[in-house]
């Protein structure tokens, strides 16, 4: 087999620094070492990495150029990947995606009815859904002949502050009669392992991503969340 693209998304068995290095570095490394040794060039491998990689925590705009620091054992080996990628002789993009939701990811929606009120840290978001059309296309970019830039941000347009997102989510359930708790003990679970001091974290800039023309399905969590919500408390999980 002598593929013209790959996409590379991986995910660890677990937490630890080793099952990430297994699950990432290694399967990464596995794949670009079998294409050099049938001696092919793919026209596009796209690995999806993470703006976890960067470390920016006073409410800074981050872009492609923006420096990276991570800070977590999953950041830094997505980082190691992103190194590994670019000494490859054919074109790559190790594409940056923020924090995903969309159909059946309710894990915010369940803190929110649990009374999570969130905190006064950014937080950015893009749609599953805008993850794979984001992906194809790339690649229909690639097979057009077009540039295709070896780092890509991609979030969508509205970096919201935590408190703000939970406000919102927590309003609209109550507007499609989603009973939530109020407890405010649950308000600092949920955070990543390490992440409880974010300062006030980070803003994600699309605008190259939106300049090679693509346009984003849902714009914001706004556009994004309505249909997940409905779903929620289709599947029970939401019942007043």
């Amino acid at each position: 087999m002598r593929p013209d693209f790959c996409v590379c998304t991986f995910s660890p068995k677990n937490r630890s620094e080793s099952a990430y290095h297994d699950a990432y570095l290694n399967s990464l490394s596995n794949i670009l070492d079998a294409f050099a040794e049938i001696k092919h060039a793919p026209r596009l491998v796209i690995f999806v990495s993470s703006t976890s990689v960067y470390g920016q925590r006073d409410a800074e705009q981050v872009n492609e150029q923006s420096e990276t620091s991570p800070d977590s054992v999953s950041s830094s080996t997505m980082l190691a990947c992103e190194a590994r990628l670019a000494e490859q002789p054919f074109p790559t993009c190790a594409l940056r995606f923020s924090g995903i939701y969309g159909p059946g990811r309710y894990h915010l929606l369940k803190q929110a009815a649990k009374g999570v009120t969130g905190a006064d840290h950014y937080t950015n978001r893009i749609h599953a859904d805008d993850c794979a059309a984001i992906i194809a296309f790339l690649i229909n970019r690639s097979m057009n002949a077009e540039h295709i830039p070896p780092t890509l941000l991609a979030s969508d347009s509205l970096p919201i502050v935590s408190k703000g997102l939970y406000e919102w989510l927590s309003k609209y359930m109550q507007s499609e009669g989603i009973s939530l708790e109020a407890d405010d003990s649950e308000a600092t679970k949920g955070r990543p392992k390490g992440s409880t001091n974010r300062g006030l974290g980070k803003r994600c800039d699309n605008q190259l991503l939106r300049s090679l023309g693509y346009r984003f399905r849902y714009s914001d969590y706004r556009d994004g969340f309505p249909e997940i919500i409905r779903a929620f408390q289709e599947s029970g999980s939401g019942r007043g």
